[in-house]
């Protein structure tokens, strides 16, 4: 048995108090038919008009997401697995997308935060700064993703740079902590009265010696490799205590090399 739903009437084109309808369906005429035609066209365009801007609307969705993060990935999938179909999964994406695109510029406004206090722990000079905030000014037409990931690239730099200092400076104080050994060690050895009643010390000191500057040449090198890295990646030179780090451990190194009469097989066997 047929029964006729309100949304049956709505398409043919009848009324709703059910007596055209069953007239129709008795007797249906070829107007009738051209009508349902027509309609079942209009109900055709407009699913692919829907179905075209669900496509659009996703794989805006899906730029912002990557953007923004795993998290919105994952609230992401969860939305388009439980939105539905039709018009009412359309209305629901449009409203997912502008949270998508306000999250994008709250986002935009949190990374320039980091990246300020970033240029602050690391003393990026103004320039520095300036070059940066000129290449965000460029992005054509405001566009909020290209915006959000050059900060992102930006603030990634400059954490990489940060972290690698971190590893030279932690690099220098270990140089540090050995060099305040050799002095001592220099310091006792300078007392004449230590080798009273032994000859073997003499020798033992000679050894120790070259230990300390076996291992200090070893620790400068590094450094100095370190430092070059960190320069080629940075694009400017290392300044430690107002002084071109690299080149004065240069000098050290061949000042340390001379005194311990070391060759460079010397070092990296030890």
């Amino acid at each position: 048995e047929l029964i006729l739903r309100p949304q049956d009437l709505q398409i043919l084109g009848l009324s709703e108090s059910g007596e055209a309808a069953e007239q129709w369906l008795q007797d249906p005429s070829e107007e009738g038919f051209f009508a349902l035609v027509a309609r079942q066209e209009q109900v055709f365009d407009l699913l692919s008009t829907v179905s075209s801007e669900l496509k659009n609307l996703d794989k805006a969705m899906e730029e912002h997401a990557q953007v923004l993060g795993d998290e919105e990935k994952t609230q992401l999938e969860d939305f388009l697995a439980s939105r539905g179909r039709g018009l009412p999964a359309l209305a629901a994406s449009r409203r997912w997308l502008l949270q998508l695109e306000h999250a994008a510029r709250l986002r935009i406004a949190e990374v320039r935060l980091q990246l300020t206090e970033l240029w602050t722990q690391l003393g990026t000079p103004i320039s520095g700064q300036e070059e940066v905030l000129l290449k965000l000014r460029g992005i054509d037409g405001g566009d909020t993703l290209k915006e959000l990931r050059e900060l992102q690239t930006q603030t990634a730099k400059m954490r990489d740079k940060i972290e690698s200092k971190q590893d030279i400076m932690r690099r220098i104080q270990i140089s540090n902590e050995l060099e305040k050994q050799i002095q001592e060690f220099e310091k006792e050895a300078s007392d004449a009265a230590r080798l009273r009643g032994n000859s073997v010390k003499l020798l033992q000191e000679e050894q120790q010696r070259l230990r300390f500057r076996r291992k200090k040449a070893k620790l400068i090198e590094e450094l100095v490799g370190r430092i070059a890295e960190w320069e080629e990646k940075a694009g400017e030179r290392f300044v430690h205590e107002d002084r071109y780090l690299r080149e004065a451990l240069h000098q050290e190194l061949e000042e340390t090399m001379q005194m311990g009469a070391l060759s460079l097989s010397n070092q990296s066997s030890s």
